[in-house]
């Protein structure tokens, strides 16, 4: 696993080429990234050991995607747990009470049920002082890693403050299962929990490439992309994140590049977004110059000097344009007619300046701008 010192986090640092070419991970963690694609499959039957390898080992390293079965790991040694035991502690009775099958081996270093059967007979049946010391098992259950499938196979999950430093609340505490969303195993053994991430863009116009989960305490991030044409990404105001519930506003986004930081995650996040529709003035539309003289809006160029309005001196200067719309193409268009018998043609949405509002509105928002609004003109 070369790199992993460098880039530990596969699942940031991966969609940007850094990362190991092979992975040395216990199936669990491989798994995870298997499940959020940050992996890829493999044709078991390229490996000379595939056929010296059980079935059932395979399958921890198997994953089911639209109804087909992928493999993502290959076994190289099975963990199981190996019993100790003391025959001078061994009952006189084993052989004709807890040797059912007659096999000379005591049932209870054959299967788990034996062994809870003979534990609880211990202690139903021992009425020495000393009778809260005696069991039928003795295993280090504060070794979390030895001890995993012990503890996580019969409903037990990871509470308290872990090793990385998270802590858990009443509320993981009461939910916690060994499913994906709480307590899942690091590469470093410490607990990290793991929260969903959903993002949605109503009108379909928005896209994320952020991942579907995010680790407690660290950040996450993701960036948004514009899906269709004639469309801008957001501003931050547009843009809504909760987490835990609670609707934030202590992340960081660039309407610019689209990268969207959420700090110090404690919760379950919902990314809701739709990207900003472009808006202009139609082809042929008068644009004046700083020398009286009008060009249609399609054949300005950077170098025509434009006379416009100034709200800072509250009249008109003259100022080359700083940014040009490239020509697109819509099917239809908002003709404004004013009192004066101007009229003019915008796509999608378009701000102009409202007179007895003393801002600017969006002209196609008839609940801002409408019939009788006091709008201005000067030299588009």
């Amino acid at each position: 696993d070369a790199n992993m010192e460098e880039y530990s986090d596969l699942a940031e640092n991966g969609p940007y080429g850094y990362g190991p070419d092979v992975l040395y991970q216990a199936n669990d963690q491989i798994m995870t990234y298997a499940e959020d694609k940050h992996i890829m499959a493999l044709n078991l039957e390229d490996f000379e050991c595939y056929d010296k390898i059980p079935q059932e080992a395979f399958d921890a390293f198997k994953i089911n995607v639209d109804g087909k079965d992928y493999y993502c790991g290959v076994p190289v040694n099975v963990q199981e747990p190996m019993l100790f035991y003391r025959n001078d502690m061994m009952p006189e009775d084993w052989e004709t009470t807890w040797d059912l099958d007659g096999n000379k081996v005591a049932d209870f270093f054959e299967n788990w049920n034996s062994l809870y059967a003979y534990s609880k007979y211990l202690r139903d049946n021992d009425t020495s002082a000393n009778k809260d010391s005696q069991y039928g098992l003795m295993a280090p259950v504060n070794d979390l890693y030895m001890m995993a499938e012990f503890s996580f196979s019969y409903g037990g999950y990871v509470f308290g403050k872990d090793d990385a430093g998270n802590e858990a609340s009443a509320t993981d505490i009461s939910n916690a299962t060994t499913n994906e969303g709480y307590a899942c195993r690091s590469e470093n053994i410490a607990i990290k929990w793991r929260y969903t991430v959903t993002f949605t863009s109503s009108e379909g116009n928005l896209a994320s490439n952020g991942s579907s989960t995010a680790i407690k305490g660290q950040s996450y991030t993701a960036t948004l992309r514009v899906t269709r044409t004639n469309y801008s990404l957001p501003s931050k105001s547009d843009v809504t994140v909760t987490m835990g519930g609670t609707t934030i506003t202590s992340f960081e986004y660039s309407s610019d590049t689209g990268v969207l930081t959420i700090p110090n995650v404690s919760g379950n996040i919902t990314i809701a977004a739709n990207a900003t529709q472009n808006g202009c003035f139609v082809e042929g539309t008068k644009i004046l110059l700083a020398n009286g003289k009008y060009k249609n809006i399609e054949d300005v160029k950077y170098t025509d000097l434009l006379k416009v309005y100034n709200h800072v001196n509250g009249g008109m200067t003259e100022v080359y344009p700083i940014w040009i719309e490239k020509e697109e193409k819509s099917n239809n268009y908002r003709k404004i007619t004013f009192s004066d018998g101007s009229n003019l043609k915008i796509v999608n949405s378009h701000s102009l300046f409202d007179v007895d509002k003393r801002r600017y509105v969006d002209a196609s928002n008839d609940n801002e701008f409408k019939i009788g609004s006091n709008g201005a003109l000067a030299g588009l």
